[in-house]
């Protein structure tokens, strides 16, 4: 081989090199890359990522005793809505908040920056409420819990849950003519916590709206609907300001000895709202 020969070799050589090199950097940075976005998509937070963070507590419902057993040493900011609630999420006020699975599907589906764990923290029932001890207060909810179980039987309870839970805010109520014959019944809402019951174009529906539409229609009542957080809502019962809470409200122990429940309206769970950046690192994902 002579000398030429042996330069257009070795600068064969040198380019065989080089090249051999570029391509293990690339593919080396490639898949470190790639590793490092499947660790954000696939990170899933869990209940103790949360411990000693700042807890939002909606103030006087269930969900302030569940904040205190299950993240215990945290800071905890208290909130009069879920409205107030969900801003202070999105805005680094709190870390997370405790609320009922279905109303977080809903907030999740139209807030792209919040999320929520799957794995429901803790079963829950909730029911509509009447007056405790009063004539009228245990008329309305035997009234009410004998359409409920009808609903029940023939599956009409069921098509209501899928009409509500699975719209994304899209279903209305479509009969709201009452005849009153029997008189008025008020009622206490939350018009924040949808699927149970929400502003939508202006008007006020739901789950729980249209139960008690359907209600009022079976027994002849007419209806005035109140808007209340849920401290000043049982109040209400208690003193017989309002004749049902349709919130609907978490059945507890503390609060069977001052209101009435009905049967359960709904079988769910609690679980708890979080920002999607802290754990998918960006809400794209």
């Amino acid at each position: 081989m002579n000398k030429k020969e042996k330069r257009e070799l070795a600068v064969i050589i040198v380019i065989l090199v080089l090249t051999a090199t570029v391509v293990m950097a690339i593919s080396i940075n490639k898949h470190k890359t790639s590793a490092a976005s499947a660790a954000i998509v696939e990170r899933e937070p869990g209940y103790s990522d949360y411990l000693g963070k700042k807890i939002g507590i909606l103030k006087g419902s269930s969900f302030e005793e569940q904040s205190y057993k299950y993240f215990p040493g945290s800071e905890y900011r208290y909130y009069d809505s879920l409205g107030d609630l969900i801003p202070a999420l999105s805005k680094g006020d709190i870390d997370c908040f405790i609320s009922d699975e279905p109303i977080l599907r809903m907030v999740t589906a139209d807030d792209p920056e919040i999320s929520y764990i799957d794995e429901v923290l803790k079963a829950e029932l909730y029911s509509f409420v009447f007056q405790k001890d009063s004539e009228k207060g245990s008329m309305i909810c035997d009234q009410f819990n004998l359409m409920l179980a009808g609903m029940t039987t023939d599956g009409s309870l069921e098509e209501l849950e899928e009409k509500w839970f699975d719209n994304n805010g899209s279903a209305k109520i479509s009969d709201r003519e009452l005849s009153g014959e029997n008189g008025e019944l008020v009622v206490f809402v939350i018009p924040t916590n949808a699927p149970f019951a929400y502003i939508s174009d202006g008007e006020l529906v739901g789950y729980a709206i249209e139960l008690i539409y359907m209600f009022c229609r079976e027994y002849g009542y007419s209806v005035r609907f109140e808007q209340e957080n849920i401290s000043s809502g049982l109040e209400g019962i208690s003193s017989g300001k309002y004749d049902i809470g349709a919130d609907p409200v978490t059945i507890t122990s503390a609060r069977q000895e001052s209101v009435l429940f009905s049967d359960p309206i709904y079988r769910g769970g609690i679980t708890i709202a979080v920002r999607k950046s802290d754990f998918y690192g960006s809400t794209e994902h």
